[in-house]
């Protein structure tokens, strides 16, 4: 029965990342992974991108299809992880609420690329613990290639060393230098060490896009909105797992110490750091890992089977509604312009062109493709802008799109950027 059940949640963890995963256009930061454009993120996934592109064609299933793969791996370490230290009931739950999880769902459907990043937090996490479960070489060896293999892949993996630093701390009574996998912290750095040696002006112009970005908008108003949008009424039930995992380490019940101390210091730091963080939709996949966590917590303290299982159903009903209004997976909502639950009122590209209502720049980014800008013929502002790759032979449809008014509204920031800049004008047409 657990076999099937398995592949059951595997077959449906697969089917909402892959269908119609090439419905809807590229938005901006996935067109540079569409087009393998190097920039700090990744080493590795622009690349695959662009080798599935390769194999399947240039369109807009194939450039997300590597990132939704990851999310299909970050259901299945999940089930592994937790059927390790919790057992294999909550392996399967872990798993369960994984698959279904929507903010997981919606950014395996695209090309950002923050589902990898924490699919490499959970494998650390995963050989981290196995070393401390048994600390034999053989484990502290796969737990070395987790932290040399996951920055290539995603570059942002070196924050996760502050929590694991910080957990080392905590459990070694300060004397973390005796602990053998403090000496391998550093081999995270190699890879952004390599990138900025590589190109030094880069690390300026990460500085730039930090320093014009980060604390902009901190207010836990805002926060509090991201997590309702990413997760729903989950975040809720979510908050109270952290809450009596809370209580419980301060009353000294600790079942499984260390790892939950893990987990609570891990959801706490990453509060802090979603505070100060511009509130950008893909920041808040960050938590699936630690929601996950505090959702089995919250089901634990319910001794009653009957309700623990009308829960644990009516979190997948929840998901699977939130899902259901996703423009990305729905092709009827995307029609009707609903736009997308964490992102409000995207035009609709293709209806607005059919139109033939707007006036469009098209402009030279120097990025190997160019942009189109939509000006309206009411506001005489900029709606939209429209990128197209150049010297390929896509269709017409393949477009990205930026926020309305983006650029309009922040002519500062793209100056200093320097993967934009200021575009050159090249065309005008009606």
């Amino acid at each position: 029965m657990k076999k099937i059940l398995f592949i059951v949640i595997i077959f449906l963890a697969v089917f909402l990342r892959l269908y119609n995963l090439g419905v809807g256009d590229l938005d901006t930061d996935e067109a540079k992974t569409a087009l393998g454009i190097d920039y700090p993120q990744s080493f590795v996934l622009p690349g695959l991108a662009v080798f599935s592109q390769i194999l399947f064609g240039v369109n807009e299933f194939s450039a997300r299809l590597p990132l939704a793969l990851s999310g299909i791996f970050f259901v299945t370490i999940c089930y592994l992880f937790f059927k390790k230290f919790f057992g294999e009931e909550k392996g399967m739950l872990a798993m369960l609420l994984a698959a279904f999880l929507p903010s997981n769902i919606v950014f395996s459907r695209s090309a950002f690329l923050d589902v990898a990043l924490i699919f490499n937090w959970l494998v650390i996490i995963y050989f981290w613990f196995k070393y401390e479960e048994s600390a034999s070489q053989k484990n502290l060896f796969f737990l070395f290639l987790a932290l040399f293999v996951c920055p290539w892949l995603k570059i942002q993996t070196v924050y996760f060393l502050f929590v694991l630093f910080t957990y080392l701390l905590l459990t070694k009574k300060w004397l973390f230098w005796k602990d053998e996998r403090f000496w391998l912290l550093p081999i995270t750095f190699l890879p952004l060490c390599f990138y900025f040696a590589s190109d030094p002006n880069k690390l300026y112009d990460l500085m730039t896009y930090n320093n014009k970005l980060i604390g902009k908008s901190n207010d836990f108003f805002l926060v509090a909105k991201m997590f309702w949008h990413s997760y729903g009424v989950l975040a809720a039930f979510a908050l109270l797992g952290l809450i009596f995992s809370l209580r419980d380490f301060l009353k000294r019940n600790r079942d499984k110490e260390n790892i939950n101390i893990f987990f609570l210091l891990f959801s706490i730091i990453l509060l802090v750091v979603l505070y100060f963080l511009p509130k950008q939709p893909y920041y808040y996949v960050w938590p699936d890992i630690v929601v996950i966590y505090c959702l089995i917590y919250f089901l634990s303290k319910i001794s009653n089977e009957l309700l623990k299982k009308s829960l644990i159903a009516c979190f997948v009903i929840i998901s699977l509604w939130t899902i259901y209004n996703q423009t990305c997976i729905n092709k009827e909502r995307c029609c009707a312009g609903s736009g997308c639950f964490w992102q409000t009122e995207f035009f609709n590209v293709e209806k607005q062109i059919s139109k033939n209502s707007y006036d469009a720049f098209y402009l030279d980014t120097s990025l190997g493709f160019l942009a189109k800008w939509h000006i309206s013929p009411e506001t005489k502002k900029l709606d939209n802008f429209i990128w197209k790759r150049e010297n390929n032979n896509l269709e017409d449809k393949f477009l990205l799109y930026l926020h309305p008014s983006t650029y309009e509204s922040n002519p500062t920031f793209f100056s200093d950027y320097r993967i934009i800049k200021y575009p050159s004008l090249v065309v005008v047409y009606k």
